[in-house]
């Protein structure tokens, strides 16, 4: 909990005596072993969940009889830490290019969507172990059913239809190379050539090369704390590939959408909106949701009552021990 973005952390060689009171929480009183921090009631940003923080320096052996019991089909360690991993809005996914000199066709894209089977992707590459995206939102992604597709697609079909290689970008990050590689894998079957190419944020192929060479792309976007204001930065920040890959006219129809989602005033509206834009951005094959990142926790457990919200950050208002 301590360890929570909202909150402070004081440095273990800090001098006490030179403590200042700067940010969301101010200092109260401050001894050998015991720190109190208290909400700042005139923080210019957001306020904490929480009044105040008591920071104390405990002996090491406190810890054993801290522990609650839990249920007993509940396994812990020695230490009493429950290891917990929640899902979180945001995806993983793969973008088409869509502002390259000769753009991936249509044709091809459905193709591509038959072949990439999310479900396949994330079975073989994770054990099923995250949750398979169907939207940007998690609470989303669990309401929709994916949609059977019976039509077949044969190597013929596909091999006749493109004469030279699709170009995958891709984080340099061994992680998501071991993604691309499983797509180039995949389109071997059907005949399909894919290459792969890696960027990092601080080339020149992520600032410019990309929008030339790149027929698709694998990507991430998390919301970092609030998940409207972060389905708002995917959308419409100008640096990232979903504004760099989608077409003049899929910008203006996007920009128009989100332009009423933040007029609108009731949850109604709001909902009413985010189901348009989900859907319009597949109706347009601008991407493919693949999953939903995972986010991990090792609570203790002396802290009861963990709740998490819908970006996967602990309820602090939930917590109790």
């Amino acid at each position: 909990m301590v360890t929570h973005y909202s909150l402070v952390i004081r440095p273990a060689n800090s001098n006490s005596k030179k403590l200042i009171g700067c940010g969301p929480f101010m200092l109260v009183e401050s001894k050998n072993n015991y720190v109190y921090l208290k909400s700042f009631s005139k923080y210019f940003k957001e306020h904490p969940l929480i009044d105040g923080v008591e920071f104390w320096l405990i002996n090491s052996n406190f810890k054993k009889w801290l522990i609650v019991p839990q249920e007993k089909y509940i396994q812990l360690n020695n230490d009493g830490i429950k290891p917990i991993e929640v899902a979180r809005s945001g995806a993983a996914y793969l973008i088409f290019n869509k502002n390259k000199q000769n753009p991936t066709d249509m044709l091809l894209i459905n193709y591509l969507k038959l072949i990439f089977n999310v479900a396949d992707f994330v079975s073989e590459l994770y054990q099923a172990s995250i949750p398979v995206a169907y939207s940007y939102f998690y609470e989303l992604s669990k309401s929709l059913e994916p949609v059977q597709n019976k039509q077949l697609v044969t190597p013929s079909d596909v091999s006749s239809y493109i004469d030279k290689p699709l170009n995958l970008a891709v984080f340099n990050h061994p992680r998501l190379i071991q993604e691309a590689l499983w797509f180039k894998e995949r389109a071997a079957m059907f005949k399909l050539k894919i290459e792969i190419i890696t960027y990092t944020f601080d080339d020149d192929f992520f600032k410019e090369k990309i929008l030339v060479d790149a027929d698709i792309a694998l990507a991430m976007d998390v919301p970092v704390t609030d998940v409207e204001l972060g389905y708002l930065d995917f959308l419409l920040n100008k640096t990232l590939l979903f504004q760099r890959f989608i077409n003049t006219e899929q910008t203006t129809t996007i920009v128009s959408l989100t332009e009423e989602y933040r007029a609108a005033v009731s949850f109604e509206q709001k909902t009413t909106l985010i189901n348009q834009i989900e859907d319009y951005i597949k109706r347009e094959n601008i991407l493919i949701y693949l999953y939903h990142p995972l986010k991990h926790y090792n609570i203790h457990t002396f802290i009861n009552g963990v709740e998490f919200d819908s970006n996967g950050n602990i309820a602090l208002d939930k917590l109790w021990w």
